[in-house]
């Protein structure tokens, strides 16, 4: 399995059944980029820009929101989290965790705040986790605990600096964690063998879409 950051909070995770596109951006898919076959764009919630779906063609399948879905191979799981108002349904966050050769890869798009217990039941195992830390919302404190609560044995913060280098945001959560991160690299392989027991941070350079990993 290859997992590659795009920009923002967009991950690729490309498996050997097929390829997940985690919270693409707009301008990130353009018109005729070469999608592999079995390609799912995950959607976490409404606030979504809908430009970034734009010319996508219809053999790839978007999941947005909560639901357990199959696509080719590929088993992706949405859980809900609230976006905002934890009393207010319609504003949710789908947390998606993706489950390919034996690993499950969690993205946890926009949230807000850490995950109820009942939300912890619904992930489940995580082995890789891409965590949000562009600035201070959530707070670090918020996604380290979120961090702290899954268990994840992979940690990939997005929103890097040029070339993968740790912004104040993701110091700010490696501090939390009390870790560090070693210099970036251009993608992750990761397969069951390799994982490893020690929990770590990876930092990815920005990628481009339509190209191998540099």
């Amino acid at each position: 399995m290859q997992l590659r950051w795009l920009g923002h909070s967009t991950f690729e995770l490309r498996a050997d059944v097929g390829t997940v596109v985690f919270e693409p951006f707009p301008g990130l898919l353009r018109p005729g980029h070469a999608f592999d076959p079995n390609t799912v764009v995950t959607v976490s919630s409404a606030r979504l820009d809908r430009a970034a779906l734009a010319g996508l063609p219809e053999s790839v399948r978007v999941l947005q929101g909560p639901g357990e879905y199959e696509v080719s191979g590929l088993a992706v799981r949405g859980v809900p989290t609230p976006l905002e108002d934890p009393d207010d349904p319609r504003l949710i966050n789908t947390v998606y965790v993706a489950a390919a050769e034996g690993l499950n890869v969690c993205h946890l798009g926009t949230l807000r705040s850490r995950p109820s217990a009942q939300a912890l039941q619904l992930i489940g195992r995580v082995d890789v986790l891409m965590v949000p830390a562009a600035g201070d919302d959530p707070p670090a404190e918020v996604t380290a605990a979120a961090v702290r609560e899954i268990e994840p044995t992979i940690i990939l913060p997005m929103g890097c600096g040029p070339g993968g280098v740790a912004t104040p945001a993701v110091s700010s959560l490696l501090s939390e964690l009390g870790t560090t991160a070693g210099d970036p690299v251009s993608r992750l392989v990761v397969t069951r063998s390799n994982l490893g027991e020690e929990q770590r941070v990876v930092l990815l350079s920005l990628q481009d879409a339509g190209g191998p990993a540099r």
